[in-house]
């Protein structure tokens, strides 16, 4: 089992990334979620393609049965990791969230590292949200 948390949607889908993103890292084959087939060399593609298909079962279980149907014509770890990024990332209502969560943050009752690990939280999935959005002619 890859996390315990399925993919719902956008609400949950940046903890969810991040626990398969750690998951494959520490199998060792986290080059499935960002290499193509057709980038792996020709002498090593059988051998790919047995554990991609292997890892790929794995990756639907970790999401919720509805998601799965919008999904599940995906073959490999890395079409459908890119086609949850696009569906589920691009969501103008989570970076208006986060911004406003920002802007609004304050010490209130918390302690000090409490609340600078907020801060912290808050930038990375900022940044995160940020990296996933489209270059807008800068």
């Amino acid at each position: 089992m890859i996390t315990s948390e399925k993919l719902v949607g956008s609400e949950n889908y940046l903890s969810w990334s991040a626990s398969v993103e750690l998951w494959f890292m520490g199998q060792g084959y986290e080059d499935h979620l960002i290499t193509q087939e057709a980038d792996i060399p020709e002498v090593d593609r059988v051998q790919w393609r047995k554990i991609d298909a292997q890892l790929c079962s794995v990756l639907w279980q970790s999401v919720d049965p509805k998601i799965l149907l919008h999904l599940r014509a995906y073959k490999t770890c890395f079409k459908f990791w890119t086609q949850a990024k696009g569906l589920y990332t691009n969501d103008i209502q989570h970076l208006y969230k986060v911004a406003s969560a920002i802007v609004h943050i304050s010490q209130q009752d918390l302690d000090l590292s409490t609340y600078i690990g907020q801060i912290a939280s808050l930038k990375e999935e900022f940044l995160t949200v940020m990296s996933l959005t489209p270059d807008v002619g800068v």
